[in-house]
This record gives structure tokens, sequence and C-alpha cells, in this order.
């Protein structure tokens, strides 16, 4: 009897600008059974930390990171990229993406990951690297998702 299993999707984008979106998006993947990570959360004090293991829909205060937090988050994200199936880039409303994901859309075109968008990017330079079958609400990627399962 051959296994399969549903192929992993790491979400991309700003987590500041898009945070009640990513949570979204990875409840509903994970809601359908889809392995799903997501750029690490920063707590700068612990009854912060302590308040939202608590209570996840909680909104975070936002506090500016340091670069070395920066460096740290992206390289523990850079490394799911490598180890994603799928990309999903979260950016609605608005399309937008800024360097650090742009950076991550590259490497994980670089790696040869399969990449999906919720809306189109407005930069040219990183939109060519996203198929435009690839630009789709976070219903239709599970669509695709369990339309295509990995046999294990």
């Amino acid at each position: 009897m051959i296994m399969q299993r549903y192929k992993d999707v790491v979400l991309v984008g700003s987590l500041t600008k898009y945070l009640g979106e990513f949570k979204r998006v990875r409840d509903l993947l994970k809601s359908e059974g889809i392995a799903c990570e997501m750029p690490v959360i920063y707590f700068h004090h612990k009854p912060t930390m302590i308040a939202y293991a608590k209570n996840p829909t909680l909104d975070l205060v936002k506090k500016p990171r340091t670069r070395e937090e920066d460096m740290i988050g992206t390289k523990m994200h850079i490394t799911k990229v490598c180890t994603g199936d799928i990309i999903y880039v979260v950016n609605r409303p608005g399309g937008y993406v800024g360097n650090s994901t742009s950076a991550e859309i590259g490497y994980a075109d670089g790696v040869g990951a399969e990449i999906y968008s919720e809306e189109e990017i407005s930069d040219a330079a990183v939109q060519i690297l996203i198929p435009e079958n690839h630009i789709v609400l976070p219903e239709r990627l599970i669509e695709i998702i369990k339309n295509d399962p990995i046999d294990c």
C-alpha cells in the first residue's frame, strides 16, 4: 500500500502588517490536515508571552525588533522555506511584500519550491517568479494541495 501525505506549506510575508491574515490562513490549512509553518512571532517580555500563550487571538503590541532579532528570525524562517514543498505569500489585502519577503521568494525559487501568492505582487522582478495561475486564495490552495498528494 502506498502512503500519501499533503505537501507542507510555509507562509511568508509581512508578519507585522498581516498578522491576522497569517493566523487565519495557518488555521485554515491546519484544519484541513495540511502542515503549515509561519514566521516567528517575537515577544519582548515574559508577561506578553504568557498572555499570548493563554489567548492566541490576542493582538500583540508592536514593538520594534532589534537587528539581531531580525537576523535570527530570518535565518530560522529561511530554513523553513528551504524545507517546505509550497511557499505561500500572505499579502492580502493590498499585495504588499517587503525586502525580506522578496528575498524569501527568491530563495524558494532557487531551491525549487512551488510558490503561490494571495495577490499579485507589484514588483515585476518578484512577480515573475510566481506563475499567474499560482495567485490563489487560501481556499483554492487547499483544493490544489488535496488534489496533488505526495507518495511516501
